[in-house]
């Protein structure tokens, strides 16, 4: 039974065109050789080919042409620069993250760029700093639930009054 479910999965790659190879965000690249050129709303990527994909997915860190010529447009953002203000880079990767991201306690950045230097970091008014950095909402402390993700905000000796 599973040699007949490889084998007919096989089949519906080939026969769709698909490659299974190609490791980007939208799995198929229009080829327009027959046409001669992309229609309105889609970008001739500079390949030589004449493929074609969506032009919002143009500038979205994520290679769709095989020359990355979708993401090396004049009107792209340079690498290693986020576009949201309120976002932090990983300086490893070249991603941003969310600017809440930046001392919550989780790696988000492959090098951990967003947890670094957290122990300088200084919470808001109304927050308490726990022992792993991570700031949390002073009304969280002692409520019977991990919000430091440590445990720190529900130890007794944080919990005297």
């Amino acid at each position: 039974m599973m040699r007949v479910f490889v084998v007919v999965l096989i089949c519906v790659v080939f026969l769709s065109g698909a490659d299974p190879k190609k490791n980007t965000k939208h799995s198929h690249v229009l080829k327009r050789q027959e046409t001669g050129g992309c229609r309105q709303g889609e970008f001739q990527c500079h390949s030589g080919a004449i493929d074609c994909v969506q032009e919002e997915w143009t500038c979205d860190s994520q290679s769709d042409c095989e020359d990355n010529s979708d993401e090396t447009l004049p009107q792209c953002p340079p690498p290693n620069e986020c576009t949201g203000p309120h976002e932090i880079l990983c300086k490893g990767t070249g991603n941003c993250v969310p600017l809440e991201y930046r001392c919550d306690g989780d790696r988000d950045c492959l090098g951990g760029d967003d947890e670094a230097g957290c122990d300088l970091f200084q919470c808001s008014a109304g927050e308490v700093k726990c022992s792993n950095n991570v700031c949390i909402e002073t009304q969280w402390m002692c409520d019977n639930q991990d919000d430091c993700k440590n445990g720190w905000d529900e130890l007794p000796e944080n919990c005297k009054s």
